[in-house]
């Protein structure tokens, strides 16, 4: 059974990936704002350091790939999922790689005093949130953002402060992952309803049509 769960989990239907594309290339870019906006506090707390840009140049850098995956798909259109599975599998790859970097990055900032350290957990915690509300549509990419990026961000809490505030710091942000994992699938579910209703909705429709035609073909028959 839980073979199964693993595999409908890593598995993603065509529609799922059209939803989840339509959503992702104005995500990526409101992304990429979020991060200038961080780096830029980066950049005034830790002067003269080179980190906080290499931080920046990785992170823009795998948005702007995400960003570029999304418009070939949504330009290219694959027509089955055989064909739309690799931009699928492409997006959680380079997903996994922008978790580990906002993680990281809260490495370096806790470095520092607790108010840039604050203010990084906000900025990643709302980047978490956008996560799942762009990406719901394939949970797999949904979780490995959120569960590369907030256990790091959790353990560079720790490392800052290495006392108790620190564990129930660290033990609220994984409380934190946990909502909102439940919250994406939540969302998922709600989503996954609609699509069948709708498909529900197109069969009884076009049983209907069938219907009509075969009225109107007897009619025919009758007047003539």
């Amino acid at each position: 059974m839980i073979i199964e769960r693993l595999r409908a989990f890593g598995h993603a239907e065509k529609w799922q990936l059209d939803y989840l594309f339509d959503l992702s290339f104005q995500a990526w870019r409101v992304h990429i704002g979020v991060v200038t906006a961080t780096v830029a506090l980066l950049a005034f707390a830790f002067p003269g350091e080179a980190w906080p840009w290499i931080w920046y140049a990785a992170i823009c850098s795998l948005s702007a790939a995400l960003a570029a995956l999304a418009w070939r798909y949504t330009r290219d259109r694959p027509q089955d999922e055989d064909a739309a599975r690799p931009y699928g599998v492409a997006h959680t790859r380079l997903t996994f790689l922008v978790g580990i970097s906002w993680g990281l990055g809260a490495f370096g900032a806790a470095t520092g005093e607790f108010h840039y350290l604050l203010v990084y957990s906000l900025a990643l915690g709302g980047t978490a949130l956008g996560a799942v509300s762009s990406q719901h549509a394939l949970p797999r990419s949904c979780l490995t953002s959120l569960w590369t990026s907030i256990p790091l961000l959790g353990l560079a809490h720790l490392y800052h402060d290495p006392g108790y505030a620190g564990v129930v710091v660290m033990a609220m942000m994984l409380l934190y992952g946990r909502v909102l994992s439940l919250l994406s699938f939540r969302m998922l579910r709600f989503l996954t309803a609609n699509v069948t209703l709708t498909r529900s909705l197109d069969a009884k429709l076009a049983e209907i049509t069938e219907m009509a035609e075969e009225l109107e073909d007897a009619r025919q028959e009758a007047v003539e």
